[in-house]
């Protein structure tokens, strides 16, 4: 019973997400699903954050947490079911803002171009969250932000759409987290395009 309860509280939570998402691509003229061509101050935006988040992934901080997070991979019995029945005030979910990697995501997330920020492991499994948004996902390994840059080099979406987490249209930007020339993990924001 337990499961049918969060099951139906995953799926209730999908269509208000659809539904309100589909008002807020309306409301900034995207359709849900369809992205918004980038101009080239977007674009220019876009790069200034691959470099920046780039920078941020090098950070011994993020770096130390995410090599910690690697060592239990695969251990954890989180999956994105049992992420999503959470709630946002959950211990479980907080300590990924508390964590110190989490308080260094939350200070750079003061960047008002940014609509939220996350360090993902190996695995695609969340380490740490900035303060402004609880991650719809707690697993991201088929996620193009993820797949990007575990491919060795920072990642940009080729256009803008309504975020997922935050429904605010933007750009899906990822950069890896490296040990030496070794990719270890994502670290993942959404630049804002408004």
């Amino acid at each position: 019973m337990k499961f049918r309860s969060s099951v139906m509280r995953s799926s209730l939570r999908l269509l208000i997400c659809f539904m309100f998402g589909t008002s807020a691509a309306i409301a900034t003229g995207v359709a849900h699903g369809e992205g918004k061509p980038m101009s080239a101050d977007v674009q220019a935006k876009v790069a200034k954050y691959k470099n920046m988040l780039s920078e941020w992934a090098a950070h011994p901080v993020i770096v130390a947490a995410v090599k910690e997070s690697n060592k239990s991979a695969g251990t954890s019995t989180m999956t994105n079911v049992t992420w999503d029945a959470l709630n946002e005030n959950d211990p479980v979910v907080t300590a990924y803002r508390a964590n110190p990697a989490g308080k260094l995501l939350s200070k750079w997330e003061d960047n008002k171009n940014i609509v939220k920020l996350f360090v993902r492991n190996e695995k695609g499994d969340l380490v740490a969250a900035g303060s402004s948004v609880k991650a719809l996902l707690y697993n991201v390994a088929n996620r193009p932000p993820f797949i990007g840059a575990m491919k060795g080099s920072a990642w940009a979406a080729s256009e803008a759409k309504p975020d997922p987490a935050t429904q605010l249209v933007a750009v899906q930007v990822s950069a890896p987290v490296k040990d030496g020339a070794k990719v270890i993990g994502v670290i993942h924001t959404g630049v804002s395009v408004q």
